[in-house]
């Protein structure tokens, strides 16, 4: 939001509340960000916006979603699955799945984690990266691509032995005014595969 990024608690980070905000906002560490909840087991898919309750819509994030049609039901079913993505006020294009489920969803893998994305932004990506979580409670980089130019569309393979989500993070080369443009799919959850008896 125009408060600053939620994903993670990082005072140092270019979207943080220290560096997005005038006033006295700050970074508060604790269990109250995106990857808290998804470390928790919460499966919640992103969103972004304002934050301005002034004037809303006006200088901060935007939410995409992914629905059927352009009908009050299938955008609230849309949000309902997940199938949404955030950015922090670009028109970036954005589709992520692992083994076929998109972003939002959960499945079942055996073997490694297959997963693909297109990714299309307005201006040349600093970099593109899946990220994933693991049942030990660590974060780590299943893959990443540097300075891919305006758009991309590419695939990855990682052992998810471990793993219980992973998402997409795309981050755009600095504006002139130095706004730093950044965009996060919603996670595909992996559950894990039962034996039959």
């Amino acid at each position: 939001s125009g408060l600053g990024q939620s994903e993670l608690y990082d005072p140092g980070d270019p979207l943080s509340a220290e560096s997005v905000t005038r006033s006295a906002w700050s970074s508060i560490d604790g269990p109250y960000y995106a990857r808290d909840a998804w470390a928790s087991g919460l499966e919640i898919g992103v969103t972004a916006s304002s934050g301005d309750h002034a004037h809303p819509g006006v200088g901060g994030g935007l939410t995409a979603v992914y629905a059927p049609a352009l009908t009050r039901e299938a955008i609230f079913d849309a949000f309902v699955a997940r199938r949404t993505y955030a950015t922090t006020g670009e028109r970036i294009v954005l589709d992520f799945a692992v083994a076929d489920t998109p972003m939002g969803g959960a499945v079942e893998i055996r073997g490694p984690a297959d997963g693909s994305f297109t990714v299309a932004a307005p201006t040349p990506m600093r970099y593109v990266e899946v990220l994933a979580y693991d049942h030990r409670q660590r974060w780590w980089t299943a893959a990443r691509w540097e300075r891919p130019g305006r758009s991309l569309s590419s695939g990855f393979v990682d052992s998810p032995e471990l793993a219980t989500l992973y998402l997409l993070r795309v981050e755009l080369e600095a504006a002139p005014d130095g706004h730093i443009g950044r965009a996060w799919s919603s996670p595909v959850w992996v559950r894990p595969v039962v034996a039959e008896p």
